[in-house]
């Protein structure tokens, strides 16, 4: 018997920070983006077969637990 393969993923992370201008992912928060990435390719089958297969990225602004705020002006830009 195999194990089952979750095809629906939460993602947790605190990973945007800033470096000059630019919104960036921490490098905890971009691994383990990788590392969702190579589930999914891993099990790309299983992924294709399900009914509602799903990857959720959730988290923040990393600094924010230490009470930081964006040194950045404006709203937030995809780049």
């Amino acid at each position: 018997m195999t194990a089952p393969v979750a095809t629906v993923l939460l993602v947790f992370g605190r990973g945007v920070t800033t470096i000059g201008e630019q919104f960036v992912l921490t490098p905890a928060s971009a691994a383990r983006v990788d590392a969702a990435i190579d589930y999914v390719h891993t099990h790309r089958d299983a992924f294709a077969a399900a009914r509602a297969p799903l990857v959720v990225f959730t988290g923040g602004w990393a600094e924010a637990s230490r009470g930081r705020r964006s040194r950045r002006k404006g709203p937030a830009r995809a780049t």
